[in-house]
């Protein structure tokens, strides 16, 4: 009886270290091994004294915490698991965005005039350079009940400078809208650096009843670069 025992307890002891050291295996379909390789990669140089339950539920928490890109499993592997699936969007966002325009491409407006029916500003758009023919616009806007008059015979008086060369002393030719008025007007740098585009405009605005005539100064900020 004892002896019989015994061999009982011998084969339970062989079925289970049978059982601890068995291998994953192919599927019938040939897709490869049953667990993921990344999952048997990520906890076989941590959890080697764990039971294989502990160790897929501890490679699982690494793969959530890594992400689940190529990326992120080799990061892992070589030994460096700062590195995420999402610290590599961020700096994929970040590299993308400082890809942009270059400077002094943005539209930038001067200070605004502003009064009984109407608001008026320069804008200017980069890139200026020396020797470049540019321009700058002026915008003016109609505020209800006002409307810019289509029969007034708008100008600006750039102001001489030693830095701008002006396509003309006195620029014309409105585009005119009920609610907005815009006119382009070229000039040439002469020099680099932070310069400033100033002039006055002449211009009216009416209701049905009556008709103001305005004259305002405006002024713009160049960023103009060198000659290429």
């Amino acid at each position: 009886m004892m002896r019989q025992r015994f061999v009982e307890l011998g084969s339970v002891a062989c079925l289970a270290f049978a059982c601890n050291t068995a291998k994953p295996t192919a599927t019938d379909t040939g897709s490869g091994p049953a667990n993921p390789p990344a999952v048997v990669s990520l906890t076989r140089d941590s959890n080697l004294g764990a039971t294989p339950g502990a160790q897929n539920g501890t490679a699982a928490k690494e793969v959530g915490a890594v992400g689940s890109t190529a990326a992120a499993v080799s990061a892992r592997l070589l030994g460096n698991p700062s590195v995420s699936a999402g610290a590599s969007a961020a700096s994929a966002a970040g590299s993308v965005a400082s890809g942009g325009s270059g400077a002094g491409a943005a539209t930038v407006s001067g200070p605004a005039a502003q009064g009984e029916g109407f608001d008026v500003h320069l804008e200017a758009q980069g890139p200026f350079e020396v020797g470049k023919a540019a321009s700058v616009k002026v915008v003016l806007k109609a505020t209800s009940p006002f409307h810019c008059n289509e029969k007034y015979p708008y100008k600006f008086t750039p102001t001489p400078g030693a830095n701008l060369q002006f396509n003309e002393a006195v620029a014309r030719g409105m585009n005119i809208t009920p609610t907005e008025a815009t006119m382009n007007v070229g000039f040439t740098a002469t020099q680099a650096g932070n310069l400033t585009l100033a002039g006055e405009l002449s211009f009216s605005v009416c209701t049905d009843d009556r008709c103001l005539v305005e004259k305002q100064a405006l002024t713009v900020p160049l960023m103009v670069k060198g000659a290429s």
